[in-house]
């Protein structure tokens, strides 16, 4: 599991976006779910702690 932030356009303003995925498929995914088309201007992928 990775924390993927973005820094995004969607036509009208930029977001910047966090949210935890699996791989890089997933996360595009996810953000063309909730701004469809728009444009990534900067992202990064963390990985996260697995607590155990």
């Amino acid at each position: 599991m990775f924390l993927y932030t973005a820094l995004i356009y969607d036509g009208l303003r930029q977001h910047l976006v966090t949210h935890p995925c699996d791989d890089d498929a997933a996360f595009s995914a996810y953000l063309t779910s909730q701004y469809g088309i728009h444009v990534c201007l900067w992202h990064e992928k963390t990985a996260q702690k697995v607590s155990g």
